[in-house]
């Protein structure tokens, strides 16, 4: 039977749920032998992704990933998170946040998080002005 990421993630996160350790531990060697007899131990990278996703929501917090051409300083990236925050009007203290170096973007800022992406890099642009310009 086929199982999703997902579901296998969701599996493991009601699991961790379980008071009992005893059963806590039956549930998730139970888990780990389906993935093993599915022949899915190539989804484990994206089950735990979906896992911390799910403890992140739990908290009421989410992970949000910058992409910039350079890496910010301690001092910009309090800045980010901040605008971030307002611009999403949620708590800064509740943003996971990471942030990444891709010098093929230029200059300008990605942000990542639940599948969204705000895109504001020079990139972009570039492809979006190349496309109007050949139509």
């Amino acid at each position: 039977m086929k199982i999703s990421e997902k579901i296998y993630s969701q599996l493991i996160f009601e699991a961790f749920k379980e008071t009992d350790s005893r059963k806590q531990q039956q549930l998730i060697s139970g888990i780990s032998r389906l993935v093993l007899k599915n022949n899915d131990s190539t989804k484990l990278k994206k089950i735990v992704e979906f896992f911390e996703e799910l403890v992140l929501q739990e908290n009421g917090e989410i992970k949000v990933e910058f992409f910039l051409a350079k890496l910010p300083t301690v001092d910009e990236q309090q800045k980010l998170i901040a605008d971030y925050a307002k611009l999403k009007k949620i708590n800064p203290l509740k943003i996971r946040a990471s942030f990444n170096e891709n010098r093929e973007l230029i200059g300008g800022i990605q942000i990542k998080t639940n599948g969204e992406i705000l895109d504001g890099t020079i990139l972009n642009k570039l492809i979006r002005l190349k496309k109007t310009l050949i139509s």
